[in-house]
């Protein structure tokens, strides 16, 4: 643990939840499209219901074991391998008309998204002084609530000038971004030796 927090800390832990707003701006986003999807799928309410669920699906099975995935991939390897699955899903989705395909990309969205918030968890405990954790919890928290804001009106701004096949491909674009900046700035992850050795 770093007992003064230095600026590539506060970065990292920016990164990490920026992705974790960018993955409730892509939870949400398909509220604002329901028009489109409708029409370009051929589908009613009900099938457009579980299309959308199949993101839950994913997020829902992989919280359970989130925490030992992370242990063992460390912040790094996981979020850049989940904003690269949230891009792959939403490209997916975008370039589809057929509704079994469609389905894959939302749950491969939902299976990225799924440790968004307890990686930025790890990172607070691990990179601050404990007495800050608390705060990047609710700064965390926040970022979440702030995407599924931004997921709304602007992404329904977005559906109604260019489409929503296009506003998802850049959608996906945005995660290739956040893929590539975790990969080359966050610090490599180290494993832990708990065993200390005796001379």
């Amino acid at each position: 643990m770093i007992k003064n927090p230095d600026k590539r800390a506060w970065f990292i832990w920016s990164i990490a939840a920026l992705f974790y707003l960018y993955e409730l701006v892509l939870r949400v986003s398909p509220s604002v499209m329901t028009d489109g999807l409708t029409k370009s799928f051929g589908v009613n309410a009900t099938a457009l219901g579980i299309l959308v669920s199949f993101y839950y699906y994913a997020y829902t099975i992989l919280q359970l074991p989130c925490g030992i995935i992370l242990d063992k991939l460390g912040a790094k390897k996981l979020l850049g391998l989940s904003s690269l699955l949230c891009s792959i899903g939403s490209v997916l989705f975008a370039l589809t008309t057929n509704i079994q395909i469609a389905q894959i990309g939302r749950f491969l969205v939902g299976a990225g998204s799924a440790c968004a918030f307890i990686s930025c968890l790890q990172i607070a405990a691990n990179m601050f002084p404990a007495k800050y954790f608390v705060i990047l919890g609710g700064a965390t928290n926040m970022m979440g609530t702030l995407g599924g804001l931004l997921g709304g009106y602007p992404v329904a701004k977005a559906v109604n000038s260019i489409g929503w096949q296009k506003t998802s491909f850049i959608l996906a674009l945005i995660g290739c971004i956040l893929c590539a900046i975790i990969f080359i700035c966050f610090p490599s992850d180290k494993p832990q030796n708990t065993q200390n050795k005796n001379p």
